[in-house]
C-alpha cells in the first residue's frame, strides 16, 4: 500500500514560496556552474597542449558534438516524466509518482539497449574520416572507428542514466544536475593533465576509453544514492510499469521531444558544418569565442535553470499571476544580459591574450560583433523555450524549427558555394532564431493573459 505523502512531505508544495526555490536553485547554480565556468576555461589550453594538433582537437570536438546528438532522441519520455512527475509530486502522490518512474526507466532501457546494438554494429560501415573530414595521414580509419565507438558507447550509457535528471529538476532540485555536471568536467581536466600523450592519434584513442566511465559515473552515483534512500519508495520497480503512464508521458513529452530534434539541427550541428565545409581547426576557433561569450548569458542561464519544473507546478495550482511577474523579471534579465553582451567586445582581446597566449587565435571583431549578437538572441530564446516547455505550449517553437532547419540547410549550401568563411554558421543561426523569439514573445503574453482572466472569471462565478 502506498502512503500519499511517505516520500514526497519534504518536496515542495503550495505553501511554499516559489522564488524561495529559484533562489535555493540560483545559489547552488552559481557555485556549481561557477566552478564549471573556471574548469571550462582551464580545459581549452589543457586539451590544445594534450593533443598538440588542432585539426585532432577540432575532430574531438566535433565527434562529440554529433554524437552528443543521440541524447535528444528519448522520444520525449525524458521531458514528459520531468512535466507529470512534477505534477504528482506538487499532489504528494507517490504510487502515481512510482509508476511514472518505472514506466519511463523501464521504456527507456530497452530504448538504450535497442539503439545501443544497432547503432555499435552499424558505425562499422561509415567513413568517419570522410564524414570528419580528417585525413587518414592524421588518424587511421581503424582509429576513428575506435573512438566513435567509445564515445557512443559513454553516451548511451549516460542517456540512460541521465534520467535521473528529470526526476531532479521534477523535485526541483537542479543545483545536483549543475554538480554532476561539473564533477564531469573536473574528471575530464584531470584527465588531460595528468595522463601523457604520446601521440595526437593515440591521445584521442586513450581519451575516448576514459571518456565512458568520465560521463557515466556521477549520474550512476546520484542515481544510486536517490532510489537508495529519499526515493526508496518510488525507486524503479517492473510492477509498477503502466501503459497509461506511458501514453501520458509520450503525449507531452511527444511535442517537446519534435522540437528537441529540431533544435537539435539547428544549433547542435555548427561543429559539424564548420568541419565539413571549411576545416576541423575551425572548429577551436568556433569553440573558444563561443565559451567567452557564453560567459556573460551563464547569470541569465543559472536563474532559468529550475524554471522549467517551477512554472508547470505554478501553472498546475493555478498560480498564473505568478508566471506573469516571473516572466517581465527574466525579459529585463534578458535585456541586460544583451547589454553585457555588446559591453566586454572591446575587453576580448586582452582576455583572450591572458587566458590562451599569444597568436593562439585572430581576434577578428566582426566575429565579436556576430557573436555578441549571437549570444544575445540565444538568450532570448533560451529564456521563452523555458516557458514555452513550462506551459507545454509548444506549437510555435514546432513551426519555426522546422522552417528554421529549412533556412539554414539552403543558406549555408548557397553561401559555402562562395565563401570559406565559418563566422556564416552562426549567423544562419541568427537568422532562424530572431523570427522565432518575436513569435514566441507574442504567443506567451497572449496565453498567460488568456489563463488568468480565465482563472478570474471561474472567481467571479
Amino acid at each position: 500500500m502506498f502512503k500519499k505523502n511517505t516520500v514526497l512531505k519534504s518536496f515542495p508544495n503550495k505553501t511554499n514560496n516559489y522564488d524561495s526555490i529559484i533562489k535555493k536553485n540560483v545559489f547552488w547554480a552559481f557555485i556549481f556552474k561557477g566552478g564549471g565556468v573556471v574548469i571550462s576555461l582551464l580545459s581549452t589550453p589543457a586539451f590544445i597542449k594534450y593533443f598538440n594538433d588542432d585539426v585532432i582537437l577540432g575532430v574531438w570536438y566535433t565527434i562529440l558534438s554529433v554524437l552528443t546528438w543521440i541524447l535528444n532522441f528519448d522520444l520525449g519520455i525524458g521531458n514528459g516524466l520531468r512535466n507529470h512527475l512534477t505534477v504528482s509530486l506538487s499532489e504528494g502522490n507517490t504510487k502515481k509518482s512510482k509508476e511514472l518512474i518505472s514506466t519511463s526507466y523501464i521504456a527507456f532501457a530497452l530504448l538504450v539497449v535497442s539503439l545501443s546494438v544497432v547503432g555499435y554494429f552499424l558505425a562499422g560501415f561509415v567513413n568517419w574520416n570522410t564524414l570528419f573530414n580528417i585525413s587518414t595521414n592524421l588518424v587511421s580509419a581503424d582509429a576513428m572507428l575506435t573512438v566513435v565507438r567509445c564515445i557512443f558507447i559513454g553516451i548511451m550509457l549516460q542517456f540512460f542514466l541521465r534520467l535521473i535528471n528529470s526526476v531532479l529538476y521534477a523535485m526541483q532540485n537542479s543545483a545536483i544536475i549543475n554538480a554532476m555536471a561539473l564533477t564531469i568536467s573536473v574528471l575530464q581536466l584531470l584527465f588531460v593533465l595528468l595522463v601523457p600523450s604520446e601521440s595526437p592519434e593515440e591521445g584521442l584513442i586513450t581519451l575516448s576509453y576514459a571518456y565512458i566511465a568520465i560521463i557515466s559515473l556521477p549520474s550512476l552515483c546520484v542515481t544510486v544514492v536517490l532510489f537508495m534512500g529519499k526515493l526508496k519508495n518510488v525507486r524503479p520497480a517492473f510492477k509498477a510499469f503502466r501503459k497509461d503512464s506511458l501514453k501520458s508521458v509520450m503525449s507531452v513529452g511527444g511535442i517537446i521531444f519534435v522540437c528537441q530534434i529540431l533544435y537539435m539541427i539547428i544549433i547542435n550541428t555548427n561543429n559539424f558544418f564548420i568541419s565539413h565545409y571549411t576545416n576541423p581547426e575551425n572548429v577551436v576557433e568556433y569553440d573558444i569565442f563561443n565559451k567567452l561569450f557564453s560567459l556573460v548569458g551563464t547569470v541569465t542561464a543559472l536563474i532559468m535553470s529550475p524554471l522549467w519544473s517551477l512554472i508547470t507546478k505554478a501553472i498546475s495550482e493555478k498560480d498564473f499571476a505568478w508566471v506573469r511577474k516571473l516572466y517581465k523579471k527574466i525579459m529585463i534579465m534578458v535585456g541586460i544580459t544583451a547589454f553585457m553582451e555588446f559591453a566586454i567586445i572591446p575587453f576580448m582581446k586582452p582576455i583572450i591574450k591572458i587566458w590562451l597566449g599569444e597568436n593562439v587565435v585572430e581576434v577578428n571583431y566582426l566575429y565579436l560583433l556576430v557573436y555578441a549578437l549571437w549570444g544575445s538572441v540565444f538568450t532570448l530564446h533560451n529564456a521563452l523555450s523555458t516557458f514555452a516547455c513550462g506551459t507545454s505550449k509548444m506549437k510555435t517553437q514546432t513551426i519555426c524549427y522546422a522552417v528554421g532547419i529549412v533556412v539554414k540547410l539552403a543558406f549555408l549550401y548557397l553561401v559555402f558555394q562562395v565563401s570559406s568563411n565559418w563566422i556564416f554558421v552562426m549567423i544562419s543561426n541568427i537568422l532562424i532564431l530572431i523570427p522565432y523569439c518575436i513569435a514566441q514573445h507574442l504567443v506567451l503574453k497572449k496565453q498567460l493573459k488568456f489563463n488568468e482572466k480565465e482563472v478570474m472569471d471561474c472567481v467571479q462565478e
